[in-house]
């Protein structure tokens, strides 16, 4: 007798979770967060040539062109007029040598040229800005080698942003040379919900101002813009005051951990000529960096806050996770990292590195408990290990085991009896992959149905993937075997329908929707609840639009108002295949569902497009 029954309907939800517009702008640029240096938060208007050629000097000496730091970028201040034929032309007296032997100054050193303009008829500092002129502006940019363009919306008035932003967008594609094209939009204009349309990044908050208050504030602009981050579109909090006299040097290794968290543009705004050493190696900590130049490319969101403190986790490629826990109050704070409030799944187990410290922390379990000074922060990267999550043995069957996994398992390694040991002398005879490949299962000696048994796993490793190397069993991987029996039935409703769901868990696809266009099906609610339910698993129909699953969350509720996360989808799913999400030893729970991470309404409203969801579900003895 099989062991799990199970309750299938296909779900014809929304076409995609990530709000981007159908038409991204794909310029191949920007496939990670752009990093580089700014003159504006140090010196506003008051540039000249030397003090840009002596800063991208001192980005190669420092270091920080080697960790990444590319753009030298010269805001606002070095226009001087237009000339009789309406071309720019920079300020004779800061940069007499003109920019196009400046821009090839900076090329010469390696790195990149930025330039800054308004798409208002001024600038921020009253000088001529680009409205009328976008062509002719593009061209005469990329005639000086211009690798950057700002553009900035001062003076716009009563302009559209969005159509403004437009028109020097196809301006500079008409130059046939490759532009990073940077909007200063600023918290007008809600360009996070057209940006990625129209440039590679886009400002979603006020200025920053040299002072940590500034930093928290435009921290919570962000927390539910992550579904519009992407490689070759960001959303830009703006460029970092990290490093500058104002912040101490916790509230600038905070902010400039939250920014990486965020997968923010790396523009530095200090003075990095004359940085002290602990600046340039803060700045400079490839750990760090890597966490916000990572290529699975999503933002990092905040999953718990309280009295100051907060845990903000972001997704990197492989599975695994960087998690900032941030103290954000005026004295000293213990934070509890909790493994469900990272959607970790059923991974019990993960390898934890400091990544200020840059030291291994070796394997926690469950979760993580640190006391964080006074703004500041504690960053970590998590690999989630693979583990044993649960034993089965069927009340009916006195022989077969079900051994769970929180990830897929390598066949060769799960399949050799020598790697599982079951208490009182209880012999493995053989182990085998089940058609779920997060499940093995083990044919044994007999079991009497009395003694209560443990297992333990040793020498098994997950399935390797294309983008993470296989990782080994948890060195405590150990569980008891629960006697269990199947769910004759689950009752309830189905999200969006309105209809009563009364299906036998037969083992057979049920069909509830199958079309795309049809209601919005996002989950169960239960009329009894089980008292165990072991997994969950989707399958994205082959014409799903799967990277759209990236960040979508299974949640459960107990009473129907307080959802939480059970999981979030690390990684785009292969269409046509299943994904499955562990759930063990839960509180019961009255509904699942299955939802985006920054919208869906009480129901769950907003989550993938065409595909499967199955529950297997079991009544604990």
């Amino acid at each position: 007798m099989s062991l799990s029954r199970r309750i299938v309907f296909l779900i014809g939800l929304m076409p995609a979770l990530v709000s981007l517009p159908a038409m991204a702008l794909e310029n191949g640029l920007a496939r990670t967060p752009p990093m580089g240096w700014s003159s504006w938060n140090s010196f506003h208007a008051n540039i000249d040539e030397n003090l840009i050629m002596s800063s991208a000097d001192a980005l190669v000496s420092s270091g920080m062109k080697d960790a990444g730091y590319v753009f030298v970028n010269i805001d606002d201040g070095w226009v001087g007029a237009r000339d009789s034929a309406g071309n720019l032309q920079p300020d004779a007296a800061k940069f007499p040598h003109g920019l196009k032997a400046l821009g090839d100054y900076i090329h010469s050193k390696g790195l990149q040229f930025g330039l800054y303009t308004s798409a208002g008829p001024q600038t921020c500092e009253g000088l001529p800005g680009s409205l009328g002129y976008e062509q002719a502006d593009a061209a005469q940019f990329a005639s000086w080698g211009v690798d950057y363009l700002k553009n900035d919306l001062c003076s716009a008035g009563n302009l559209d942003a969005h159509l403004q932003m437009d028109i020097m967008r196809d301006a500079l594609q008409k130059t046939g040379r490759p532009i990073v094209y940077s909007m200063g939009t600023g918290a007008t204009g809600g360009a996070f919900e057209w940006g990625a349309e129209a440039g590679n990044l886009w400002r979603t908050e006020p200025d920053i101002i040299p002072d940590f208050r500034s930093v928290l504030a435009i921290l919570d602009g962000e927390a539910d813009l992550a579904s519009y981050a992407g490689p070759g579109h960001w959303n830009d909090p703006d460029m970092m005051e990290a490093g500058t006299p104002s912040l101490t040097l916790a509230e600038s290794r905070a902010h400039f951990s939250l920014w990486c968290i965020l997968a923010a543009p790396l523009i530095a705004g200090n003075d990095i000529r004359s940085m002290p050493a602990e600046i340039q190696s803060m700045l400079t900590n490839p750990e760090v960096i890597a966490v916000d130049q990572d290529s699975l490319g999503m933002q990092g969101r905040r999953v718990s806050q309280g009295n100051g403190a907060e845990v903000w986790v972001k997704p990197l490629i492989g599975g695994n996770l960087a998690v900032v826990m941030l103290n954000r109050s005026e004295s000293d704070q213990a934070i509890v990292l909790h493994w469900s409030d990272l959607g970790i799944g059923g991974s019990k187990t993960a390898q934890a590195r400091d990544l200020w410290a840059q030291n291994d922390l070796g394997e926690i379990s469950d979760g993580f408990f640190a006391v964080i000074p006074a703004h500041d922060v504690r960053m970590l990267k998590l690999v989630p290990l693979l583990s044993l999550t649960d034993a089965i043995a069927n009340r009916n069957n006195s022989e077969t085991v079900r051994v769970y996994f929180s990830k897929p398992v390598d066949p060769q390694s799960a399949g050799i009896p020598a790697h599982y040991s079951l208490d009182h002398g209880v012999r493995v005879i053989s182990a085998t992959v089940a058609s779920d490949p997060n499940v093995v299962v083990l044919n044994t000696s007999k079991l009497n149905g009395v003694t209560p048994y443990g297992v333990t796993v040793q020498n098994i490793f997950s399935l390797a993937t294309p983008d993470a190397a296989p990782l080994p069993i948890s060195s405590n991987s150990s569980v008891l075997i629960r006697r269990m029996r199947p769910v004759k039935k689950l009752r309830g409703k189905v999200f969006g329908s309105g209809k009563d769901y009364k299906k036998a868990l037969d083992g057979k696809t049920t069909t509830v929707a199958t079309s795309a266009g049809g209601p919005l099906l996002t989950g169960l609610q239960l009329t009894r609840k089980p008292k165990v339910l072991t997994q969950i698993r989707f399958f994205p129909a082959p014409n799903s639009d799967v990277q759209a699953l990236l960040g979508a969350r299974f949640e459960t509720t107990e009473d129907g108002r307080v959802w939480q996360v059970l999981y979030t989808v690390n990684q785009a799913p292969t269409p046509g295949q299943f994904n499955s999400v562990n759930l063990f030893n839960l509180t019961p729970f009255s509904a699942v569902r299955f939802n985006s991470v920054n919208s869906g309404d009480a129901k769950g409203n907003g989550a993938m497009s065409m595909g499967e969801i199955q529950f297997f579900g079991f009544n604990a003895e």
